[in-house]
């Protein structure tokens, strides 16, 4: 049985016991819960609180009441375990090794669970996809955090996006059509804090030649890559009768779910929305020197590009655009 043991104190509220004030509900908690539950998860409450037989668990129980619900409660707190989200026993608790972390908002100086990563880290999990012998992610990486928890600078305006730019900041910024899709800056995949989690990388030039060559090549990989969806992808009104037919029989069998989220480029203009998917490749021979994975609305190929060719076609360095991040997992 599939057990998370969640504990209190800086880790569903902010704040710590003997602070009565049980008011502040730790950001993103109801929504782990109510993932970890949609997942098979018993709801364990684990909390030192139970060791003191002095009225704060019931204290405890009461202000969480309305809005969650545990299967049990232990009569002594367990110590927790590492965190480890392919245990059956998930330990959420701001003692747990390993366990993400934030700055409390109430607390200065403190720290708490952060159930923003958590979440991210839940559904990284359950995004992964065999593809040959390559285990990829069927969903962009989206974090707006580092490693570390800390925000990455969200450039909103042009301005804002240009400034980032010509600072070397790292940054990030939200698709102007899908709210849910991220878009980085060259600086924010290079930053020394990380964006990747433990176990995961962004593809190298190996990785995608691979990929492609598992799907029989560039000539019709992009078919195959590509979500089918008639609404996400607006190709579908035009094609040709044997593309169509080749899209009804291919149209993303990889599983890849690939979306048109487009680019951003330096000049904080969004270019190739909803007819492009730009994903970065890493070069492991010329850190410098990135590629990125193109996808076209009408063009069945996938496509390539290193610095030399993606820079053939614009006025920018490539190293001054944003685009996706798409994860594989390390297997060795």
């Amino acid at each position: 049985m599939k057990k998370c043991f969640l504990d209190f104190d800086r880790t569903i509220q902010e704040l710590a016991y003997p602070d009565t004030n049980i008011n502040f509900l730790n950001e993103n908690c109801i929504e782990f819960v109510k993932k970890v539950k949609e997942m098979g998860y018993k709801l364990v409450l684990n909390t030192y609180r139970a060791d003191l037989k002095n009225g704060s668990l019931e204290q405890a129980i009461q202000s969480m009441a309305s809005f969650i619900e545990f299967d049990e409660i232990t009569s002594n707190k367990i110590a927790p375990h590492k965190f480890n989200l392919y245990s059956d026993q998930l330990f959420i608790d701001d003692e747990a090794m390993g366990i993400p972390l934030k700055k409390a908002q109430k607390i200065l100086g403190a720290k708490v669970v952060d159930f923003s990563k958590i979440i991210d880290l839940l559904n990284l999990k359950y995004s992964e996809i065999n593809i040959g012998d390559q285990i990829w992610v069927n969903k962009n990486w989206n974090t707006k955090t580092f490693n570390n928890s800390e925000p990455i600078l969200m450039a909103k305006s042009k301005a804002e996006w240009y400034n980032a730019i010509k600072e070397e900041k790292p940054a990030l910024c939200i698709s102007l059509d899908y709210p849910d899709e991220v878009l980085y800056n060259w600086f924010a995949i290079n930053d020394c804090r990380g964006l990747i989690p433990k176990g995961y990388r962004i593809p190298s030039t190996p990785d995608v030649n691979k990929l492609i060559g598992y799907l029989g090549g560039p000539e019709y990989a992009g078919v195959k890559l590509k979500a089918t969806d008639e609404t996400v992808w607006e190709e579908c009104a035009y094609l040709e009768t044997d593309e169509r037919e080749r899209k009804n029989n291919w149209g993303n069998c990889s599983g890849f779910n690939a979306v048109p989220v487009g680019l951003r480029r330096p000049d904080g203009w969004f270019q190739g929305r909803i007819f492009s998917s730009n994903c970065w490749v890493i070069n492991e021979n010329y850190q410098a020197k990135p590629s990125v994975l193109r996808l076209i609305e009408g063009v069945e190929a996938a496509i390539l590009e290193n610095t030399e060719q993606f820079e053939s076609q614009t006025n920018f360095p490539i190293t001054q655009f944003a685009f996706s991040i798409r994860l594989i997992k390390n297997t060795q």
